[in-house]
């Protein structure tokens, strides 16, 4: 009685086995080319936890700048100037190898602040020519609209807005980073924090915090802003996103360029390069036609270009006689690097950096700016990068390109490059450890990177290979360390070396095990205790505008404001101090110098290549009528004896002069008695 059924079951089992073979000698579809698209890559998704973390950096500066706070180490002048006024200090210590701080930035931007008339493009006190346009200070010029850490000093009064620019030093950094993370790592916002917060609290962030000319917090934030712009503008397929990133483009590179310290842009305008190539290299055909066809992303694309290079060439032009006076100074306008300069031991030394201060520091580098470094674990992305090529997996473009970003700047700092290359390249303008910063920020975001791409794996790396380079680093470091003690003259204590050792390669098993929590927490830990007050928390700036010394400058030139001043001793910052009251200063800091002035005191070649550079000018009293120029210890100091009667003072219409005396600073006025 089966039978039948039998049958049917057999006929409909051969038909089906026939169609399968008919399917499954079909040619595969090929699957479609994986471009970035707008929600799962290249777009930033502005949730309510994206939304809520740059909020609270917008709400830290606005409470900030509301009382006042700044990170700067102006309660030194209260120690140099003897005074015991309240120097408002909440948390941490004043820094003194921070001057070019409170020493130089911050008292040219008060001279900005106090001049008659107020934020002149020419300043006497700073320099020759159009000097505050290259300095990063507020100044009434047209960039001013595209620079708002500055726009408060037009709007508040000084020390408001002084809070306000320097706390925008973070709310750029941090937000800047997090952006640019958030693009690269999918969304990822775990990691994206925890990257950002990484830079900030890295030694060479902290150490290097309150340099002028915008470097390197101002820098690192505005290079990843205008490169996850210029991402966004090219990729990007909804209209505001596309006129959004066109105006921060237009921002943040014009910031980047006119900050004008090319040993940190050039290695990063590099590395925004790799990150650019390395996020759209994947797609980049179907990114190309869709670019050309749609033509009102092109013409933003164009259009932005266009903008931005025309205002920096308005910028140029203005600035254009004293760029070259700058680029032909003996320093730094001549200096040129042929590379090759940096040890081993000195580019992984980030990690010994938490057991460093202002007064405990390899003494073979000369201070601990200079010995500041990041926590440096690229090596581990390259070694897992290895494992992919060697598993046969498809190594994501992205980590081709750090990989070899990273090598060309360790081939730079250890071994040089040819002459020709380095000119090429503009590499000769990057000077000892200034690649440091680019280098560090490819290290931190590509480990962010591996560990968002691991968290995406369904399995673990082998045991066996998580062990090996585990292994690999802790032989690694404890090289690097009995290296490092040896170049150091012992630096490291044997309890140091031993915590050094179980960090590092307990890290790197944390990384590559996924354990992306307490891999975040053994960085960050470490790196806020020992550099999260590097840089004093205080209010105001009281101990400069507050003294009865400035009170007293700042009446005079109130009532002779075309009045010019030379100031003697008894330190040679104390005519910073002096021009940040508005005084017309013939020395102290000139970051362009006044060669018509200087000629009047001395023509020889000679002493055209003491003064023809950026650098303080000392001046040094003595008796008879000769002059002389002599370099002092660096190349950013030198010293002019001459007595102050001299008839040249005469002839450069100085009109006060301040001595140092027994009862303290005297001042004089020409021509009379004191």
């Amino acid at each position: 009685m089966k039978a039948p059924n039998s049958t049917k079951e057999t006929f409909l089992s051969k038909k089906a086995h026939h169609t399968k073979e008919k399917i499954s000698s079909r040619p595969a579809k090929t699957e479609p080319e994986h471009v970035p698209h707008d929600e799962a890559f290249i777009e930033i998704r502005f949730d309510y936890k994206t939304n809520l973390f740059l909020a609270a950096l917008a709400l830290y500066v606005l409470l900030t700048t509301c009382f006042n706070i700044n990170g700067s180490s102006v309660g030194i002048w209260n120690e140099l100037l003897n005074q015991k006024t309240d120097s408002h200090n909440l948390f941490g210590t004043f820094k003194g190898i921070r001057s070019d701080e409170w020493a130089i930035h911050t008292p040219a931007i008060l001279s900005q602040c106090h001049s008659i008339p107020p934020f002149p493009t020419e300043n006497y006190s700073l320099g020759g020519y159009k000097a505050p346009l290259v300095l990063n200070v507020p100044v009434k010029h047209f960039s001013i609209l595209l620079r708002p850490q500055f726009w408060l000093f037009f709007l508040a009064g000084t020390e408001r807005a002084f809070a306000f620019y320097w706390n925008m030093k973070l709310a750029i950094l941090i937000g800047g980073v997090f952006l640019l993370l958030m693009l690269i790592l999918e969304n990822n916002f775990v990691i994206s924090v925890f990257g950002a917060l990484w830079v900030y609290f890295s030694g060479y962030l902290q150490w290097w915090y309150s340099s002028p000319a915008m470097w390197p917090p101002e820098l690192t934030g505005y290079f990843a802003l205008f490169t996850l712009a210029l991402i966004q503008i090219l990729v990007s397929r909804r209209k505001i996103i596309v006129v959004l990133s066109s105006l921060l483009f237009l921002i943040s590179f014009f910031n980047f360029a006119v900050s004008l310290y090319p040993p940190h842009q050039v290695p990063l305008v590099y590395l925004s390069g790799c990150i650019v190539i390395g996020v759209l290299w994947p797609g980049f055909r179907t990114i190309l036609s869709e670019l050309l066809m749609n033509r009102f992303r092109l013409t933003f694309v164009i259009l932005t270009l266009v903008l931005t290079a025309g205002l920096l060439f308005l910028f140029y032009c203005d600035a254009k006689q004293t760029l070259e006076v700058l680029a032909d100074t003996v320093y730094p306008g001549r200096r040129r690097s042929a590379g090759g300069e940096i040890s081993i031991a000195q580019i992984f030394n980030g990690f010994w950096g938490i057991f460093m201060s202002e007064g405990n520091f390899p003494r073979i580098w000369g201070n601990v700016c200079e010995s500041s470094n990041f926590f440096l674990f690229f090596p581990v992305p390259m070694m897992l990068m290895c494992w992919k090529w060697f598993q046969r997996k498809k190594v994501p473009i992205l980590d081709v390109a750090f990989a070899i970003y990273i090598s060309i700047i360790l081939l730079w700092l250890i071994c040089g490059f040819p002459k020709p290359i380095a000119q090429i390249t503009l590499f000769d303008r990057v000077s000892g450890t200034r690649s440091f910063l680019s280098l560090g920020i490819a290290s931190i975001i590509w480990t962010c990177l591996s560990l968002h791409q691991m968290t995406k794996e369904k399995s673990l790396y082998p045991w066996r290979f998580r062990i090996s380079v585990t292994a690999i680093i802790l032989i690694g470091v404890l090289i690097h360390a009995f290296y490092f003690n040896m170049v150091t003259e012992s630096f490291a204590s044997v309890s140091q070396i031993i915590m050094v050792c179980a960090f590092v390669p307990v890290a790197s098993l944390l990384l590559i095990s996924r354990k992306t929590l307490f891999f975040a927490g053994l960085i960050l830990i470490p790196n806020m205790m020992a550099h999260g007050m590097v840089n004093p928390i205080c209010i105001g700036l009281k101990p400069i505008l507050n003294h009865p010394l400035y009170e007293r400058i700042h009446q005079t030139v109130r009532q002779e404001p075309d009045s010019k001043w030379i100031v003697y001793g008894p330190f040679f910052q104390l005519a910073n101090f002096t021009y940040a009251t508005g005084a017309r200063v013939f020395n102290g800091l000139k970051y362009i110098p006044h060669l018509d002035e200087m000629k009047v005191l001395s023509s020889k070649n000679t002493d055209v290549k003491i003064y023809n550079r950026y650098g303080y000018i000392v001046l040094s009293p003595v008796k008879g009528s000769e002059i002389s120029f002599s370099l002092l210890k660096t190349a950013d100091l030198y010293m002019i004896s001459v007595n102050p009667e001299n008839d040249c003072w005469k002839q450069l219409g100085i009109t006060y002069c301040m001595l140092p005396s027994r009862e303290g600073i005297r001042l004089y006025k020409y021509p009379g008695k004191p």
